[in-house]
């Protein structure tokens, strides 16, 4: 009797274990497959990781370069940097048209700005305090889109990049003096990183 309940026993399970594994084999590849598979598969190759403060430094060892010698101060606060470029030799008064050694610098960074694309670029126009609020308004304006055509059309920018800005004569810098006038009567081209 225990013989033929062990006979039984192994019959039933040859038969299960032989119905579960075309199965198996139908409905999914077997190990051996998916070894070989993934052995021959070819992993796509990942662009390097550039951290945001390396990616800067860079763009901001080009930029002093080029500007050396000019009216263009660079500053820079962590990943962030800010060329300002101030008084008479960039715009006379009431003019929105930058100068010509101004509009140079500008046509030499364009470049530069244009490589580094993963930088948004800000630009900012101000002018001093002289006039109508709604005049002056209208000319830090002006200046600020005047500074973005030509770096536009110097480096082949596009122009999605840019953001642009007339802040008019509200600003923390106050004096009587020209020299004062002066440093107000600028535009602030700010360079913000896009990546991490």
């Amino acid at each position: 009797m225990m013989k033929l309940f062990l006979i039984i026993a192994s019959v039933l399970t040859f038969s299960a274990c032989s119905s579960t594994t075309p199965t198996e084999q139908k409905g999914m590849p077997s190990e051996t497959k998916k070894v070989s598979t993934k052995k021959n598969q070819k992993r796509p190759k990942h662009a390097p990781v550039i951290a945001a403060s390396d990616y800067m430094t860079k763009q901001e060892s080009e930029l002093r370069k080029l500007s050396e010698g000019s009216d263009a101060v660079i500053t820079r606060h962590r990943n962030i940097l800010a060329i300002t470029l101030a008084g008479d030799t960039v715009f006379v008064a009431n003019s929105y048209n930058p100068e010509a050694e101004a509009t140079a610098v500008l046509e030499k960074i364009a470049p530069v700005l244009a490589h580094y694309d993963k930088t948004r670029i800000s630009i900012m126009g101000y002018t001093d305090n002289a006039g109508k609020r709604e005049t002056n308004q209208l000319l830090s304006e002006k200046r600020a889109e005047a500074v973005a055509n030509i770096l536009e059309k110097s480096g082949d920018i596009a122009d999605i990049r840019f953001w642009i800005e007339g802040k008019g004569s509200h600003d923390s810098m106050s004096g009587p003096t020209s020299q004062d006038k002066s440093k107000k009567n600028r535009v602030e081209i700010i360079l913000t990183p896009t990546i991490r």
